[in-house]
């Protein structure tokens, strides 16, 4: 059976989401991985799209993707990652650490990615980075929670997420709330705008 690592916390964080998990579902704080798990969002990472996230990176030296997809050198789209202990986003060719520092084991709280043709940004508590690029991307391959769906090659990162949205002008698409589902307590995120739960896609458990 594919688990989630999990660091077991309290109901009650999200009820400001206004979320409502279906029966059988147990509202949890966060799910973490270890590092050798990923959960397939079923979203392609493609221009178009807004993201909003609560995360706490756990390793912000090394260079990670918490979030994304990716389909060669000019075919990135990264919502979230960390590189030299700044918040980095790729889009395109483009890729790098912005100036927003970041330290592990800290939660950050409402980050605002935006990706579209022409505005690219990271925001977290009045700090911006911006880029612009004129390309339009589509990766053609679902983004992945906790690593980079590069090119079939998932290369996980031990992070902690607390809720994840994603928006396409404006227009919800995801909601991902974190979750135990309760007849086999297999941990994941429940997504109460598509009504599904995702679940670790490795063998690892």
């Amino acid at each position: 059976m594919k688990r989630m690592v999990l660091m077991m916390a309290t109901l009650g964080v999200w009820a400001a989401l206004g979320a409502t998990l279906p029966s059988g579902y147990t509202e949890i704080e966060y799910v973490q991985s270890s590092g050798k798990q990923y959960v397939d969002t079923g979203i392609i990472g493609r221009s178009g799209l807004e993201f909003e996230l609560d995360v706490m990176p756990l390793n912000t030296s090394n260079d990670t993707v918490g979030m994304g997809s990716r389909n060669g050198t000019n075919g990135r789209f990264y919502v979230f990652a960390v590189a030299s202990n700044k918040m980095r986003y790729g889009y395109a060719d483009q890729n790098g650490a912005s100036t927003i520092a970041v330290s592990p084991n800290v939660r950050y709280r409402g980050i605002r990615t935006v990706l579209h043709v022409g505005e690219q940004s990271i925001s977290w508590n009045g700090q911006t980075y911006s880029r612009t690029s004129t390309t339009s991307v589509s990766t053609g391959r679902n983004m992945n929670i906790f690593s980079c769906n590069n090119n079939s090659s998932d290369s996980a990162t031990s992070m902690r997420f607390y809720n994840i949205k994603i928006f396409e002008g404006g227009t919800p698409l995801a909601n991902f709330v974190p979750c135990r589902r309760d007849a086999d307590n297999l941990l994941g995120f429940y997504d109460t705008v598509r009504n599904n739960f995702y679940v670790n896609a490795t063998a690892t458990p």
